[in-house]
Parts: C-alpha cells; structure tokens; sequence
C-alpha cells in the first residue's frame, strides 16, 4: 500500500470521529490513526503485581483516582486483566482504581487529553478500559480470532455517534484491513457483515500499527489478532468511548460508581433507544 493511500484511509477514519453511525460507511476503506509512542514501557513488559508500581503521573484535573477493595481481583498470575472497566460515565468525571493509575497513570493521562482534545461527544459518553497481560503461545492469539469491528449498532437502535477506541500494545500488533465490503450492509446482519468482512479481507495485505503505539480506530475499521510466530509476553490496552452502555455480565466492575446493570436494567435501556416500530399491516 502507497503512503497517499494509507493517510486517505487514516484521514477518513479521523474525520469520522463524532459522526452518527452509518453501516454504509462500512464500503469504504478505513486504517487506524497513529498518535504518539510512549516512553514508559515498564507496565507492559513487565507483569504488573499488587506491590508494583510503574508510573509516577500526576494527577490532572477531572480524573479520581481510589483504591478499592477489588484492586487484588484486577491481578492474575499472567499480569493485570480487566475487560470493559467503566473509568467515566456521562456527566462525570474520570474515576479510576489506584492500582491501575499506579501502573499506567502516564497512559492514561495522554489518553485522556487526547479524548479531550478530538471527541465532541465525550461529556455525554461512557470510556471503558481493557488491559489484558498474559503469555501468548506461538500460533495462538491474544483476544479472540476472527475478522470483525468493534462498535456495530443494530439497525432498530435510535442513531448514535460511532463507536471509536485508541488502542496501544507491546508486541503482536493487531491486523487492520483496508477493505471496504463490496455488499449492501444495510441489507445484512451483523453475522452476515462480520463474514463478508471477513471474505472481502482474504486477500488484502494487513496493515499493523507500531508497537507501542497510540492508534484510533472506529467501528469501521476490520481487524483481527494476529498469531504469535513464538512464545512472548503480551500487554494489550482499549480504550473505548461509546454513548451506549456496555451491560454485558462479564464486564469488569467499578465500584467507583454506583451503577446496577442487571438484564432489567438492560432490557429497559435499550427499549428507550430502540427506534418505535410502525403498524402491522
């Protein structure tokens, strides 16, 4: 791929940041947007314990910083893992475990002046935090295999902003496709997209962010894990900024917040944003 090409792909992608979700979008050809690489690599070259600490980062303005009582349920033997952490709801400020500020306090703060400094939405969103450390084993993944996008909305949901996420990892760079789908999304269902994304990426050559790195991606942007050639020790990171809740029942809890997300809960959530069906004829 041409540089030109590559920075149109990326430049659409930003570009894209605070637009309200079009699954036709899905026919153009998007890249993640690569911000800067950070310096202190401590945290994710090394296992992050319940004694260590990685990151002396003040503090900035709108961000809570707390231990819990759960700090020690964060850390595994493999290293910190956390899926989908709520760390801001909408309306409030940052709220963050100490043990995660301890170790990743320079991270998060770049990453919370970027989000400041590119997404109109972010006051009326939520940002969830993923980090997953662990051995990967040669010819196996990270995260879970397969060619898809984060962030799709269903058809009967009332119009949101997409979905974004500002990505960063140490070794075993995800794979993104420059592939648009050549199909009518709008006529499909999000098993049906996810295959032909995953078609239409067979014979495109992948493109991988640098180790490291910062990189935006949103929900039009395919990728897949890539499979480890040996042995390596692996810290991914995700932030996500969304204004629709993520309610799943393995989502990581913070109780920095006082939220109760139960099936009610849900069902009641997304029946309010569900667009009102008409008449049967």
């Amino acid at each position: 791929m041409q540089d030109q090409q590559r920075f149109e792909y990326q430049g659409r992608t930003r570009k894209e940041l605070g637009t309200t979700w079009d699954p036709m979008r899905l026919m153009k050809p998007h890249l993640p947007v690569i911000f800067d690489r950070i310096a202190n690599r401590q945290a994710f070259d090394q296992a992050v314990t319940l004694t260590s600490q990685f990151s002396q980062a003040i503090i900035p303005a709108g961000v809570t910083v707390q231990a819990i009582a759960d700090d020690a349920a964060f850390v595994t033997a493999d290293g910190l893992y956390i899926e989908d952490l709520p760390i801001k709801f909408p309306k409030t400020d940052y709220r963050i475990p100490q043990i995660i500020w301890d170790n990743y306090g320079d991270l998060l703060k770049r990453e919370i002046e970027i989000e400041r400094m590119i997404n109109p939405h972010l006051d009326d969103q939520y940002i969830y935090l993923t980090i997953q450390q662990s051995i990967v084993k040669k010819d196996d993944t990270h995260r879970p295999s397969g060619v898809h996008i984060d962030g799709y909305q269903k058809a009967s949901i009332i119009p949101q902003p997409v979905q974004h996420q500002i990505s960063i990892c140490n070794m075993l760079p995800t794979k993104f496709y420059a592939a648009p789908l050549t199909v009518d999304p709008s006529q499909l269902a999000k098993k049906d997209i996810f295959k032909a994304l995953a078609q239409q990426c067979q014979n495109v050559a992948p493109y991988r962010p640098p180790a490291y790195t910062l990189h935006l991606l949103n929900a039009y942007c395919p990728h897949e894990p890539d499979t480890a050639p040996a042995d390596g020790f692996r810290t991914f990171i995700r932030f996500s900024a969304s204004s629709i809740p993520f309610m799943g029942q393995d989502n990581t809890r913070n109780p920095l917040f006082n939220y109760n997300w139960d099936a009610q809960s849900k069902k009641a959530f997304y029946d309010n944003i569900t667009r009102p069906q008409g008449p049967k004829p």
